[in-house]
């Protein structure tokens, strides 16, 4: 673990002019949890990257997701809702393919902290019981990217983050991203 600090560290704190590429990117979409019979909710991210090679860059972020409701509860509890919310503060490495000069394809995976907090909500009383735990976990997924003037890219990007507790989620986001 002190190695992998150290090593995030030192490509954080590194000299722009010495780095081939840094990027800050941007994405909203949505969110939901596999295995909870829950409904999509909002989700966004930032992340910061460091493009140590022409196809290997190192990441960090966090993503959060909010309003995730689980069908199961307030099907069978009529006068009950729950809701999830969630955020993944992650740590990766990105591998990138250009296609063509401004089509960019890359594949990323890691190591992630996720906190979770369910919510129960009587809708009569208005009663709410609240479930909080936090963990590590791993992430895995795959983008497409179109690039616009070297510094300026769009794309579409999916992740799959497998937190604690058997929680696992899958986001799909639109992505703006700035690259110096």
């Amino acid at each position: 673990m002190k190695h992998f600090i150290v090593l995030l560290v030192s490509l954080i704190a590194s000299f722009p002019s010495l780095a081939e590429r840094h990027q800050i990117g941007l994405g909203l979409g949505g969110a939901d949890l596999d295995g909870r019979d829950s409904d999509g909710g909002f989700a966004a991210q930032l992340n910061y990257s460091y493009q140590f090679q022409p196809n290997f860059a190192a990441e960090i972020g966090r993503i959060g997701a909010s309003g995730i409701a689980s069908s199961t509860v307030s099907t069978l509890l009529g006068d009950t809702k729950e809701t999830i919310d969630f955020s993944n503060t992650y740590l990766g490495m990105r591998a990138n393919y250009y296609l063509l000069s401004f089509v960019n394809v890359y594949a990323m995976g890691g190591a992630t902290y996720s906190e979770v907090e369910k919510s129960i909500k009587v809708k009569k009383t208005g009663a709410k019981t609240t479930d909080k735990s936090d963990g590590l976990g791993g992430y895995i997924g795959a983008g497409l990217e179109l690039v616009a003037f070297d510094s300026v890219g769009f794309g579409l990007e999916y992740r799959k983050f497998f937190m604690h507790d058997d929680y696992k989620s899958n986001s799909v986001l639109l992505m703006a991203n700035i690259k110096f």
